[in-house]
């Protein structure tokens, strides 16, 4: 059944076979939360690793960036040898900071020499206007956002009297989580993320969203069904 599956994702993924792999991978401070055994980051790290793994397959260049106020460049490279590099590499990184997805996109642009396939993990918890300008920065790239929240940022699961903590600026609220704040909580959330997938539609870039108790195997697959077979 792997086996079976593996052939169509890589058939899947042909398309963009003579095209240099970026991957921008968040590595902010609230990429850190996890309410289950796996943190956002964790998730987004594997996700950026299939990625990386079906370029590998074909021989093609890829690079794993991560990023949060600045972006940590890592040069496109290919083979087997740099992919095993790559993920020894993610399993190593240190979180902190916060998200500066702008900023960011802006300093590694810089280093995209010809139309590329760029992929951005992120929670993005970052203000929606510096999301749009990145954006509209990658425009002319086969692009691809794939925002992965926890479950209980996605549903709010907490009730009751509780204290809520910014994972970025370590600010504390302490607050009574009543159903009319978590309704006010749901909107929000829901009109963040409609914004960015609107700037997505114009921009013809693709916009994907998980929560972590998703299986990464069908979160990848879902990333990949849109692409011609």
């Amino acid at each position: 059944m792997y086996a079976r599956s593996e052939k169509l994702y890589v058939r899947q993924f042909e398309e963009d076979k003579s095209l240099t792999t970026h991957i921008l991978l968040d590595a902010s401070n609230s990429m850190d939360y996890s309410s289950n055994m796996v943190s956002k980051f964790e998730y987004s790290a594997m996700l950026a690793a299939g990625f990386a793994y079906l370029v590998t397959k074909d021989n093609d260049m890829f690079a794993i960036s991560t990023f949060a106020e600045n972006v940590d460049i890592t040069k496109p490279r290919r083979g087997r040898q740099h992919l095993i590099r790559t993920i020894d590499h993610l399993g190593d990184t240190e979180l902190g900071g916060k998200t500066a997805i702008n900023e960011s996109i802006l300093n590694y642009g810089r280093m995209i020499r010809s139309r590329s396939l760029v992929v951005i993990i992120s929670d993005f918890m970052d203000d929606v206007e510096s999301i749009k300008a990145a954006v509209r920065r990658l425009a002319d790239h086969d692009l691809i956002l794939i925002q992965v929240l926890d479950r209980s940022e996605r549903d709010l699961t907490i009730h009751g009297h509780s204290k809520l903590v910014d994972l970025e600026t370590g600010n504390e609220l302490k607050t009574y989580v009543s159903k009319d704040f978590k309704i006010k909580y749901q909107k929000h959330l829901e009109d963040h993320i409609s914004s960015i997938r609107e700037t997505c539609t114009r921009a013809g870039a693709e916009f994907y969203t998980f929560t972590t108790d998703v299986p990464v195997f069908d979160a990848f697959f879902e990333t990949l069904s849109r692409r011609r077979l």
